[in-house]
């Protein structure tokens, strides 16, 4: 089941996720926010320290509990949803 939603929800959060980085913020730094986003993103995060927390504690012995742990970082982030400031 996992394996169906996963894909599913990783695309449709890139078009909320971008509105709402439109709607933060003062207008004259709404285009700095989002063209860091996506290098940051995926270059920063997604192919450097994830993968490379992943592996340091593969190395420590547990390889299985990186990925718990990612895993339980991704619902953490709704918690951060909360806590979102809109300007108009």
């Amino acid at each position: 089941m996992t394996v169906f939603l996963q894909p599913i929800l990783a695309t449709s959060f890139f078009l909320s996720g971008f509105a709402t980085l439109s709607r933060m913020g003062s207008p004259s730094i709404k285009n700095v926010a989002i063209s860091f986003t996506v290098p940051v993103g995926y270059h920063l995060l997604g192919g450097g320290a994830i993968p490379a927390g992943i592996g340091l504690i593969g190395e420590a012995g547990s390889f299985s509990l990186g990925f718990t742990i990612l895993g339980g970082l991704f619902p953490g982030g709704f918690i951060l949803v909360r806590y979102l400031k809109f300007t108009d």
